[in-house]
């Protein structure tokens, strides 16, 4: 989802990057090749040398209802490590979207809040997408917990009736 924004960022003429983690793979080299190809800088995506690209498969019911596969045991996108994000990166931009399929697990749980952090340290505007997926996370209950983490650090959420009653 985060990638979908700043696709949509980058095609509305802002200065768009993503930071995140992909394998060392097909999909992750498609994934990049597409952001890149959508004007989004990739500088900032990590490879990850021992699992595959975390993949989400969406259908769609005949009266519009979505239902999302994961294939991710664990996913590439699960190891985000901060410690190879560029501290220039985060002090630099202006607007740090996230959502909390990053929170699901760590390393990359503790990566996005770090990164939080450190932009909102730097004025960054920060934007959330709760968008709860149930089937990626361990229980309900974890859940919420790690969803509402870094609300006191959101200035813009974006959210759906489901989610509001989970925050």
């Amino acid at each position: 989802a985060p990638a979908n924004v700043a696709v949509a960022a980058a095609r509305l003429g802002a200065k768009s990057s993503f930071i995140g983690c992909v394998g060392k793979d097909s999909f992750g080299a498609g994934l990049r090749d597409t952001l890149r190809e959508n004007g989004v800088e990739t500088s900032q995506m990590q490879e990850a040398d021992d699992v595959l690209t975390t993949m989400a498969v969406v259908s769609v019911t005949a009266d519009g209802e979505r239902s999302f596969s994961f294939y991710r045991n664990p996913g590439a996108d699960l190891m985000l490590d901060s410690r190879k994000i560029v501290a220039g990166a985060l002090q630099e931009t202006k607007i740090l979207h996230f959502g909390s399929v990053s929170l699901t697990a760590d390393p990359s749980r503790t990566s996005t809040l770090e990164a939080v952090r450190k932009a909102k340290e730097n004025s960054v505007l920060i934007t959330y997408d709760p968008n709860f997926r149930p089937a990626l996370w361990s229980d309900r209950e974890d859940a919420i917990v790690q969803m509402r983490k870094p609300l006191p650090m959101v200035d813009i959420i974006k959210i759906s009736d489901e989610e509001m009653e989970l925050m």
